[in-house]
């Protein structure tokens, strides 16, 4: 449906597992007329997923938002640090083209 969405930034890429935390994806132009959320996907626990609302920004080229807390709880206080895979996800129902990788470390790795 229209052109595919593209990730081209994430910032921050590595945060602690602490929280709270607030993350800039950075993307191709966003249309208006959908709704936007982002997925986290664990690369350690395949089965383990967290969404979180987010805001376009005013030129469409991104969204801002936090990282879900239940996603920082289970990195840290499980693993002690996981990698997630982060998708922008367009409708609930279609997904970036491309995705992003985010790293949950220990506040004295940062």
């Amino acid at each position: 449906e229209g052109d595919p969405i593209r990730l081209k930034s994430l910032y921050p890429r590595r945060v602690a597992g602490t929280g709270p935390v607030e993350l800039r994806l950075g993307t191709s132009y966003l249309p208006e007329g959908h709704v936007y959320s982002v997925v986290f996907t664990s690369q350690w626990d395949s089965g383990q997923m967290f969404t979180a609302d987010c805001a376009v920004n005013a030129d469409r080229m991104g969204v801002v938002l936090m990282v879900p807390s239940e996603l920082l709880h289970a990195a840290w206080f499980q693993y002690g640090n996981d990698l997630y895979d982060v998708h922008l996800v367009i409708d609930r129902k279609y997904r970036s083209e491309n995705r992003r990788a985010l790293t949950v470390q220990s506040p004295s790795e940062i």
